[in-house]
């Protein structure tokens, strides 16, 4: 009779074979082998980067979101085969030692000079592409489109500052992603304007995606990548782009050529509802530079241009439809927008409101390249993801360089959730594409597993058939 004693068991099964996936892609070595080239660990030392990573990323999948969770989980994953666990506070001293110096630029502005600190940490970057692509997230074979933003994150660590029309301190970290998976991670303080070193952000992301042969199609931003340098590099590597235009009355030249172009009726779906639009679009070049520009407008007339077009009957009609919405809405009848995805303010010039992007594509057709820009709201929602699932809510650490860091290898670990997320939808129903962590804990990570001889792994689950896993 086995001891007691020697009976394996933990809560957390599902963590078993996606430990044994990682192991049998490499990914401790490619982790060891990164790290240590550019932070070198004493060869007797107790544990090894991967221990680091692979804990962490173990301990999200079961839900923890700071690292002093992986206490209230030790005892369970210590007995996982290939996991070496160490304590939260040697996790911590360990990300720490693979931080990079802070950089800082003063920004002057009407204001006065304004010191901007940022922190872009390439080799950590380079590794979260590389284990992306080895995951399978990444392949050579597809043309990928890059979306750049950047998001707030609330938090007192040193470092962080307050934006003047923000009563909080923090950071505002610029990501790069594909799809839902982030590929490059500059952190910045928090009084950082939108385009603060954007082109210096997508340059390297590029750099290290050209370095894995990952190729980029198309880079999409919003109105802080309106910038000339910017658009001149891209075009300048061969990169489309579509950007935010700023709506402005200054644009004389542009506006003056839009009153002479052609504009069809088109109905477009925004992020509430869906609005008739005139789509039109002229060529342009900034000023002060030869890249040429196709900039592609949606224009709807405001309501004193709607006076004066407009029949007194359908005048009549519009002005009882509106009295019924707002009788509904006092009522509470009608369906709130949700305020987190809010449609992006119109700009009104000459009588129209008007929502403007920028491109160098002059082969997609003008309202296809508006529905493309418009799916842009799913970096936001990743954002969301990555700060309640993975814990960018919570930066750990004092220092900015430090968090970016946590931030680079908790983006790691978003990676290799989704790719295996992706692998078991093919064989449980309870696993979506898009699952939040809970669910796919409650579905796959929940399951006792026991073990009495070290080798053989007993799963008590009856929805899953973790043997035929691979």
């Amino acid at each position: 009779m086995k001891a007691y004693e020697d009976i394996l068991t933990t809560r957390y099964g599902g963590v078993i074979p996606i430990i044994r996936k990682l192991y049998s892609l490499k990914v401790d070595e490619i982790i060891n082998k990164s790290a240590n080239d550019y932070f070198p660990r004493a060869k007797q030392s107790k544990y090894k980067y991967s221990d680091v990573f692979l804990t962490w990323i173990a301990a999200a999948f079961c839900g923890a979101t700071r690292i002093d969770h992986v206490t209230g989980l030790r005892k369970d994953l210590e007995v996982i085969p290939g996991l070496n666990v160490p304590s939260h506070d040697t996790m911590g001293r360990m990300m720490k030692s693979l931080v990079k110096p802070t950089k800082r630029a003063d920004r002057v502005t009407q204001e006065g000079a304004n010191e901007n600190q940022w922190d872009d940490n390439v080799d950590l970057n380079h590794l979260l592409i590389r284990l992306t692509k080895q995951m399978g997230g990444l392949k050579e074979s597809v043309e990928y489109t890059l979306d750049v933003d950047c998001t707030f994150i609330n938090t007192t660590c040193q470092g962080a500052n307050s934006m003047k029309d923000k009563n909080s301190p923090g950071f505002n970290p610029m990501i790069c992603l594909i799809g839902n998976l982030p590929v490059f991670v500059n952190m910045r303080n928090g009084n950082s304007i939108a385009d603060f070193r954007i082109k210096e952000c997508i340059e390297q992301c590029l750099d290290l995606l050209d370095k894995e042969n990952i190729k980029i199609k198309t880079v999409r931003t919003d109105g802080a990548g309106y910038r000339k340098e910017l658009l001149t590099t891209l075009g300048d590597r061969g990169v489309k782009f579509v950007t935010a235009s700023p709506v402005n009355a200054a644009f004389k030249k542009m506006f003056n050529a839009f009153d002479k172009s052609a504009w069809n009726k088109v109905r477009i779906k925004t992020a509430h509802r869906d609005r008739d639009c005139l789509i039109g679009e002229v060529n342009y070049k900034m000023t002060g530079t030869d890249t040429p520009l196709r900039i592609i407008a949606l224009r709807i007339p405001t309501e004193d241009t709607l006076q004066e077009t407009l029949c007194d009957d359908e005048l009549r009609r519009r002005k009882m439809v509106q009295e019924r919405l707002n009788s509904l809405a006092q009522r509470g009848l009608l369906k709130k927008n949700n305020k987190r995805f809010h449609e992006a303010d119109w700009n009104e010039v000459r009588g129209y409101k008007y929502k403007m992007i920028a491109t160098n594509d002059y082969e997609t057709p003008a309202e296809e390249l508006i529905y493309f820009y418009n799916q842009r709201g799913e970096s936001e929602r990743q954002f969301s993801f990555m700060k309640q699932d993975f814990g960018w809510k919570y930066p750990p650490f004092m220092k900015m360089n430090e968090n970016t860091v946590f931030f680079i290898i908790t983006a790691i670990a978003n990676n290799i959730f989704r790719a295996i997320a992706e692998k078991l939808n093919e064989h449980i129903d309870d696993i979506e594409l898009n699952a939040r962590v809970r669910r796919f804990q409650k579905a796959f990570i929940d399951t006792v597993a026991i073990c009495q001889d070290g080798q053989n792994w007993v799963f008590l689950s009856t929805k899953v058939d973790f043997e035929k896993i691979k």
